[in-house]
């Protein structure tokens, strides 16, 4: 239902940690034109997004392509060295 989909963008989008778009946080650079978020609240919603599409849930499937797949957005984190990037399936 529209109900799974909806509390997993409602927790994504108050991810506490993010850079705003064309701005700097932590010496990163995010010159997208959407916010960034961490990593850790890109992984949870992937995961909610996952447990709501697995039991059928159209709407989570649709966001969770949009999302990962079609804007291919980048998540950060403090980590180092970098050694590469997630990629989502």
């Amino acid at each position: 239902t529209n109900v799974e989909t909806d509390k997993c963008c409602r927790d994504h989008d108050h991810c506490s940690e993010y850079i705003l778009a064309k701005s700097s946080l932590h010496g990163l650079r995010n010159n997208a034109p959407f916010t960034r978020v961490h990593c850790r609240c890109d992984k949870k919603f992937y995961d909610c997004l996952k447990t709501a599409a697995d039991t059928g849930d159209q709407p989570s499937q649709m966001v969770g392509y949009m999302y990962f797949n079609l804007l291919e957005t980048q998540c950060f984190q403090e980590d180092y060295p970098i050694t590469n990037c997630t990629k989502y399936p």
